[in-house]
């Protein structure tokens, strides 16, 4: 121990003083505030990821949810077009009805038209006939011929 001075270990032991109070003055508080900064900042870096993962959850969910609202909106626009194109079809088949119908009664009545123009036709076509074949047989007595007509009329029908 010869080498060691009691100066020298007090100059080390002031000299290491100074130091830590030279640190403890101008680096330590910047020392300490920067790890204070880097655990609140690890801090928010967790608690970001915790409600980054909240918050990618619960759009999961509102994404599942709007897709299955979608899904049921979807099914009940189909059901409805299925009623609606039900609904036209027996609308268009029940107007097609009608207007058959009515195409028959109409047709029937012109036939009925046609029949009776026919009956009145051939009966003046024969009457006609018959008067001209009466006229040259009986030679022209009117009331004989009139009566005679009203027999063949008769007959034909």
């Amino acid at each position: 121990m010869d080498n060691l001075s009691l100066t020298a270990v007090v100059a080390q032991i002031i000299n290491i003083g100074i130091l830590f109070f030279l640190y403890k003055k101008f680096v330590a508080n910047r020392v300490v505030k920067l790890i204070e900064e880097k655990k609140d900042l690890m801090h928010k870096l967790a608690f970001a990821e915790e409600t980054y993962n909240q918050k990618l959850q619960e759009a999961q969910e509102e994404a599942q949810a709007i897709r299955d609202n979608a899904v049921a909106e979807k099914t009940k626009l189909l059901a409805e077009a299925g009623n609606l194109w039900k609904q036209k079809r027996e609308d268009i088949i029940h107007a097609a009805e009608i207007e058959a119908k009515l195409l028959i009664q109409e047709s029937e009545l012109k036939a009925d038209k046609l029949h009776k123009d026919l009956e009145s036709n051939f009966e003046h076509a024969v009457k006609s006939a018959s008067r001209a074949v009466v006229k040259k047989l009986l030679a022209k007595d009117v009331t004989l011929e009139d009566a005679y007509v009203s027999e063949i009329i008769k007959d034909v029908k």
